[in-house]
């Protein structure tokens, strides 16, 4: 069994609220949940209504699998409309 496991940090200039932010999240969340059937959440910077901070992970069987959907997951952060990707960092275990 391979876990993937990739952190992300992102910057959101033009939201002005919370109330925003858990919109844009919400939308982005959910697209990738779809997508790629990755577990992802925010697990940090929760009171921070431009900067968020994620976790997506993958399970499979194949290591290259799991490198292959969080590299695509972090493509499609960086093409992000709303927000700027900052860094991010894979794991696999």
């Amino acid at each position: 069994m391979v876990i993937g496991i990739c952190r992300i940090e992102m910057f959101f200039p033009n939201l002005q609220s919370l109330k925003d932010k858990r919109r844009v999240l919400k939308s982005i969340l959910a697209k990738l949940r779809q997508k790629y059937n990755v577990s992802i959440a925010e697990i940090d910077d929760h009171e921070k209504w431009q900067k968020t901070t994620l976790a997506a992970a993958c399970v499979s069987n194949d290591s290259g699998f799991v490198n292959r959907i969080l590299d695509r997951i972090v493509k499609e952060l960086e093409n992000e409309k709303e927000g700027y990707l900052i860094g991010y960092k894979v794991e696999i275990i």
